[in-house]
């Protein structure tokens, strides 16, 4: 049986385990895999735990050293490595034995790549080092996992091998949460009663909370609503130092914290609207499982992600807008009512973009880039 051995974002993040779930319920017998999980990383990206034997997929334990100024590390060891058919790994530079580990081409090892794909200015003219040096790895690796095909589509036009690229059209488990929304969608009333919002436009934010995120836009622009309309009112869900919320006024702000998934679904049920202005990636995707369309500002800096969003089922101010004019947005579509007819033909724009749909295209990928391996004299 061949091995596979799978080390992405350094860790595993509790959004990635249905995933890793649906591959083991749908690969096939002549392969396997196991996924690399570091504690100390999951730790300091703020994770939950996770009990590797309550998993139902195969993991191993590593630890990391950290270099320098801490955010770059080493991990694992040879042994954690040796030894696999094929390592699919991020693309992470700050995590240096990712870009180490291409060095086992060298003797035979398949080493494929599983990336966004598509960078802050990658793959662009850009000198910067960092992206140069990304798109040189994912040129020579033996394969690409881009997280969606759009991005893969960037790649190849960027002199990575179509042959070798996979489109993973990168998800959440959106039926889990479809599934909470209709578990708690009947509670809305009850919910805004309790957070003292039943006559409120409510706006949710949810995560992290750090300044990538637009907060300082999101600040300004909940200060022009509230002139606007005294009845705006903006939930904050999200782990993170809270020293960015100071600003805000608790009497229009109502900072829940960092919340449970069930929890979080009565949040979303109680919002009107899902408000982020910064970077963006898989976010949304979950606004719009609870019929939640985001409101953003269109940015060249967003995750892939940011494709699955349209004027179908979203509110996208233009590139470059201040906080203002991302305050006035969100006003004209309250009065207009557009959020309402945008919200009810959300989700048939992402109802394809399931966690078992996800795991068949890295499957696919898999196969062929063990077949081709075996190819090879």
């Amino acid at each position: 049986m061949k091995s596979v051995l799978i080390a992405h974002q350094s860790t595993i993040p509790p959004y990635r385990v249905a995933f890793y779930e649906a591959v083991e319920r749908m690969r096939p017998a002549w392969w396997r895999f196991s996924v690399v999980y570091d504690p100390d990383v999951s730790r300091r990206k703020s994770f939950p735990a996770l009990d590797p034997d309550r998993l139902s997929f195969p993991t191993v334990t590593v630890s990391s050293v950290r270099i320098g100024n801490g955010r770059t590390i080493l991990q694992g060891s040879a042994r954690t490595w040796l030894g696999h058919d094929l390592l699919v790994v991020g693309c992470e530079l700050s995590n240096l034995s990712y870009t180490l580990l291409h060095l086992l081409r060298l003797v035979g090892t398949p080493v494929a790549c599983w990336g966004q794909g598509r960078e802050k200015r990658f793959p662009s003219r850009s000198t910067d080092l960092t992206q140069a040096i990304k798109l040189a790895i994912a040129r020579r690796a033996s394969g690409y996992f881009a997280y969606t095909r759009a991005a893969g589509t960037l790649l190849a036009r960027h002199g990575v091998r179509e042959d070798r690229l996979f489109g993973l059209e990168n998800t959440i488990d959106i039926d889990a949460e479809r599934q909470r929304y209709a578990r708690y969608r009947a509670e809305r009333t009850t919910v805004r009663r309790e957070l003292g919002i039943e006559h409120s436009r409510a706006l949710l934010y949810v995560g992290r909370i750090e300044k990538r995120k637009g907060l300082a836009t999101l600040h300004r622009a909940l200060e022009r609503l509230s002139r606007l309309d005294p009845s705006y009112r903006l939930l904050v869900v999200g782990a993170g130092d809270r020293e960015p919320l100071q600003s805000f006024d608790t009497a229009t702000c109502i900072d829940l914290g960092p919340l449970p998934a069930d929890e979080l679904a009565r949040a979303y049920v109680a919002s009107d609207l899902y408000v982020l202005p910064g970077t963006i990636g898989l976010g949304p995707i979950q606004a719009l499982c609870f019929d939640r369309i985001p409101a953003v500002i269109d940015s060249a800096r967003h995750a892939p992600e940011y494709e699955y969003l349209s004027d179908a089922n979203a509110l996208i101010a233009p590139r470059g807008s201040s906080a203002e004019e991302y305050a006035a947005m969100i006003h004209r579509a309250f009065e207009s009512g557009q959020i309402e007819r945008r919200a009810a033909q959300a989700w048939p724009t992402i109802s394809h973009l399931t966690i078992d749909a996800m795991a068949a295209n890295f499957i696919a990928g898999v196969n062929c880039l063990l077949a081709s391996c075996e190819r090879q004299p």
